[in-house]
């Protein structure tokens, strides 16, 4: 607001006649003052609002920089990494190891009770003089070919186990019994009755089942003990 207007204003709400006392003067030193304190206080106010503007900007960046996301808005590589808690990968792959090892003693139980149970027994003993126990068997819990080997092609000939002779012939189940249904059935009875020898897997099974597929005689103890 100039001078002259706000001299008006002032006139018009103050009855008080300037010009007829003789202090004009007086009263232009007056409306001078307002007007410098209007514009004094204008100027203040855009200096806070500024400032404040300019803290306020200051405050953003920084809470934005705490944050590390700069990722987001520059480059991929920046994007923050995930680390699990530590043992997590562990403890799902014991978890999923577990599950696998209960659903292949379950499925080699069933194989064991429905063809080997008759000769070997359930409490994997034998009989004495005519099967030989499975129970603390070095042949079953060694070298996984073994088993395999005797599973696919059967076994004869003359053993001693535990003070006792056998000397008598066990069938091939190698056309009966699938890979799988063998890696069962071998992992069952290498971790029953106190033997604690690790699982046979498909693979192994199929291997063996490749490598001698051309044998059409049961093994005997001799050529079980040499390397396939």
């Amino acid at each position: 607001m100039g001078v002259p207007a706000l001299r008006r204003g002032v006139r018009c709400c103050c009855p008080y006649d300037w010009a007829a006392t003789g202090k004009r003067w007086s009263f232009d030193i007056f409306v001078a003052v307002c007007c410098f304190w209007s514009a004094w206080w204008e100027a203040m106010w855009r200096a806070i609002r500024w400032i404040a503007l300019s803290v306020g900007a200051v405050v953003v960046l920084s809470a934005v920089q705490a944050c590390n996301i700069r990722g987001f808005f520059i480059r991929y590589e920046d994007e923050p990494v995930f680390h699990e808690p530590a043992g997590t990968a562990q403890q799902q792959q014991q978890a999923g190891t577990s599950q696998e090892t209960a659903a292949g003693n379950d499925r080699g139980a069933a194989v064991y009770r429905q063809i080997c149970a008759s000769c070997h027994q359930p409490t994997g003993k034998g009989i004495p003089g005519v099967y030989p126990p499975l129970a603390g068997s070095e042949f079953l819990q060694g070298d996984p070919t073994i088993p395999i080997r005797i599973v696919l092609h059967g076994f004869q000939g003359r053993i001693e186990r535990n003070g006792k002779v056998y000397n008598g012939v066990m069938a091939a189940w190698g056309t009966v019994l699938s890979d799988e249904d063998i890696a069962a059935v071998l992992t069952y009875a290498r971790s029953s009755w106190g033997n604690t020898a690790p699982p046979v897997t498909a693979e192994q099974v199929r291997e063996v089942r490749q490598k001698t597929q051309g044998r059409s005689q049961p093994y005997t103890e001799a050529e079980l003990k040499q390397p396939l």
